[in-house]
């Protein structure tokens, strides 16, 4: 039995499934900067990267669209990049983030 793969078909499903990976991530990243209380300096850590993954993937099937698209896609990967150097800059003031960092690089030397 023979079964032909309609590569239109498999290019839909890889970008419905694409999509949906970016809004969960989205999805998460928005959840953890929009809630009420203020956010601590491995909350920074967790929205930096939640921010770099949402910013890799769209990067990653900008290649998959039109042109149009495609720049609108690398737009929104540079304001993900813009969000995420903020939180990570935001880490880095925090002191319990510097802390807990040099608590951790004082052990791995220590062995």
């Amino acid at each position: 039995m023979s079964h032909s793969i309609d590569p239109a078909r498999e290019r839909a499903d890889h970008l419905a499934l694409a999509n949906a990976l970016a809004n969960a991530l989205a999805l998460r990243y928005h959840e953890l900067v929009l809630r009420p209380e203020p956010l601590a300096g491995t909350d920074h850590i967790a929205a930096a990267a939640l921010a770099t993954a949402v910013a890799e993937h769209l990067e990653l099937h900008a290649d998959t669209v039109d042109d149009g698209t495609a720049a609108a896609i690398r737009h929104a990967a540079d304001q993900a990049r813009a969000e995420a150097r903020g939180h990570d800059e935001a880490a880095w003031t925090d002191e319990a983030v510097v802390h807990q960092l040099g608590a951790l690089l004082n052990e791995v030397t220590a062995r």
